[in-house]
């Protein structure tokens, strides 16, 4: 028996995709003007207003950190994500984008330091997702993600 075509994945693809799309117009919107209330009923159709709210306070404090990372130098070994999928939560998450082999040792062993420092100048918080209080350290040692908050 043939295995049929199944048309789910590629129905799949084209929403998150689409849903990437839309989600990069409500911030380029936003960055040119347009408010976030203003946006939310203009995607009405596809969300709700706080899902919608949600999502850009996620996107404005995403690219925020970007730039701190830019500022700071750190970019080329810390990247900053939001999950792609709907069915994960809405959050940031920072993670390490480097490879400690070949980061120089005294980079690698000052990262904590200096992430620790750029967050809380900006005021923003920082959880494992266990939820547990662990040092940034963790974040190297352990290869896992920290979310990050503003409180």
């Amino acid at each position: 028996m043939s295995t049929p075509d199944l048309n789910t994945p590629t129905a799949l693809q084209n929403y998150l995709g689409a849903r990437r799309a839309l989600l990069d117009a409500m911030r380029a919107d936003q960055q040119a003007g347009v408010s976030a209330n203003d946006l939310a009923r203009m995607v009405r159709p596809a969300w709700s207003r706080p899902t919608t709210l949600d999502y850009l306070k996620v996107l404005a404090l995403r690219d925020e950190v970007r730039e701190l990372l830019v500022q700071a130098g750190l970019k080329p070994y810390i990247d900053v994500t939001t999950p792609a999928a709907a069915t994960e939560p809405r959050e940031v998450r920072l993670l390490v984008a480097c490879d400690p082999i070949e980061t120089p040792p005294e980079i690698w062993t000052s990262l904590p330091s200096r992430i620790e420092e750029l967050l809380t100048g900006a005021g923003l918080t920082w959880a494992f997702p266990d939820e547990e209080p662990h040092a940034l350290s963790a974040l190297l040692t352990d290869g896992d993600y920290v979310q990050l908050r503003r409180d």
